[in-house]
């Protein structure tokens, strides 16, 4: 494990409610603290009116610099008797981006940070920020909920409480329960079924193996089948009941799986959990967890869920608005049974466009809004490039990174019984491979009690590719498709 746990603070007394289990944490593990604050660049205005020159500008963000450093070593001197090494560091930015790069310059075992608290801190974790956050960190976040002194528990880690999917990636985040669990701690299991017999007995029987692997390791365990409502809607109210039944100090828990735990935190589950559990959730996202699982990946451990998709029967010109609002550059077409028909791309369009200004280029006196009005009659489905090139979710990265490779193209729709459930692009595998060369140096787990991994080189460089439900993973199309 790292040598430090990022501690951002803003200055407020409910970013410091993550003080003490950084504390923790530093004293269970061994570690050091770097306490950091952003200062952000300050606001030339929106009019004239408003404006700052260059040398008052320098001049608020040299008074923020101050102000933040003189903040972070108040708490630094609160935090002598502790006895953990405390380090600070003051940046200029905005939050999300600035504290991703410093955790990644310092190597942070996890990045410890309230669940509110003001000037950005409160986005930083409950808004749209908390997503990039917590998603794009190559270490786990802990989030402490900021509640009164009084109401906060003393800080523990010798009960955590981890949620199973049946996933493997959900259970990589048992790794990480391990490495930041006090000495003697026991790891809560628990999973969510109906109340079909048949399924609770699974529930029960793989709670168990999982189990049993983790105490041939010497780690005590318990498990916990918990009967309710599998509904998103009902999970984090199940879960925070599991960890007031289990006497839990805290929850580990993954942001990516097949099964319940697919997009806790992007979606209402996790972010309600963290609204109301008095508890902290270490949330473990899935590049973390790619990280940890090297030669094991597949598509779907690394695909963008959130996808934007076109019909094939809308007209170019929406389909243009929702590809320029999204910044994207193309998308996977479904139909009306919403089965993937083709991809519609920068080239597609572009081509489009060429053979329209052509046409009316023979045009002797052509309408004023000739154009826009052929845009509004042309059909995404004229446009698209047909039968494209796409890929099952159970597919493996080398499978993928040789599709995008050999076909030249820049995305590939997932599918999952023909349906589209997510796209991989360029980036996603470049992040993949670069969590898959972190992860060597850092394995915190002595090699007997790691699972045997596949080679790095098959993982990255083979060509097999998973299929399900019958379909065929791979649609041949031309190399120019997109």
């Amino acid at each position: 494990m790292p040598e430090t746990v990022l501690v951002p603070l803003d200055g407020s007394e409910e970013s410091e409610a993550a003080l003490p289990w950084a504390t923790k944490l530093a004293q269970e593990r061994g570690l050091t603290l770097t306490l950091a604050r952003v200062a952000r660049f300050p606001s030339f205005g929106a009019g004239p009116e408003e404006s700052m020159s260059v040398e008052t500008y320098e001049m608020v963000l040299a008074v923020e610099e101050e102000e933040a450093q003189s903040y972070l070593k108040t708490v630094q001197a609160q935090l002598a008797e502790t006895g953990v090494q405390v380090e600070t560091t003051v940046r200029d930015g905005t939050p999300t981006f600035t504290l991703l790069d410093l955790a990644d310059e310092i190597a942070a075992a996890a990045i410890v940070i309230a669940s509110h608290g003001r000037s950005g801190v409160k986005r930083a974790v409950l808004g749209s920020v908390a997503g990039r956050l917590v998603s794009h960190a190559s270490t786990p976040v802990f989030l402490v909920r900021a509640t009164a002194a009084e109401h906060r528990h003393e800080p523990a880690l010798r009960r955590l409480m981890v949620p199973l999917d049946g996933s493997g990636l959900s259970e990589r985040a048992l790794d990480v329960a391990r490495e930041v669990a006090a000495v003697g701690a026991t790891l809560v299991l628990v999973r969510i079924s109906d109340a079909n017999p048949q399924h609770v007995k699974l529930t029960n029987d793989y709670l168990d193996r999982v189990a049993a692997t983790l105490r041939a390791a010497g780690v005590a365990v318990e498990t916990q089948a918990i009967i309710g409502q599998t509904r998103s809607s009902a999970v984090s109210r199940q879960l925070a009941e599991a960890a007031g039944n289990s006497n839990a100090d805290a929850i580990v828990m993954s942001t990516h799986g097949r099964g319940g735990v697919t997009g806790w935190f992007v979606g209402s589950v996790t972010d309600e959990l963290i609204r109301t559990i008095d508890r902290p959730v270490m949330v473990v996202s899935s590049r973390v967890l790619a990280a940890r699982a090297i030669g094991r990946q597949l598509v779907r451990d690394v695909m963008t869920t959130d996808v934007l998709t076109l019909q094939e029967d809308e007209t170019l010109v929406v389909a243009l608005r929702k590809l320029t609002r999204r910044h994207a550059s193309g998308a996977p077409v479904l139909n009306a049974d919403r089965r993937l028909v083709g991809v519609i791309s920068q080239r597609d369009i572009m081509a489009w466009h060429e053979h329209a200004v052509a046409e009316l280029s023979k045009e002797a006196d052509p309408a004023p809004d000739e154009y826009l009005l052929r845009m509004r009659a042309e059909r995404v489905g004229v446009v698209m490039t047909a039968t494209p090139t796409s890929i099952h979710e159970t597919a493996s990265l080398g499978a993928a990174i040789a599709l995008l490779r050999e076909r030249g193209i820049h995305r590939l729709p997932v599918t999952r019984g023909g349906r589209v459930v997510g796209i991989v692009t360029g980036s996603n595998m470049l992040l993949a491979m670069l969590a898959q060369s972190e992860s060597v140096g850092h394995r915190s787990q002595p090699e007997e009690d790691q699972p045997a991994p596949e080679p790095l080189a098959a993982a990255l460089g083979g060509a097999e590719m998973g299929g399900g439900d019958g379909e065929v993973c791979v649609t041949t199309v031309a190399p120019a498709a997109s």
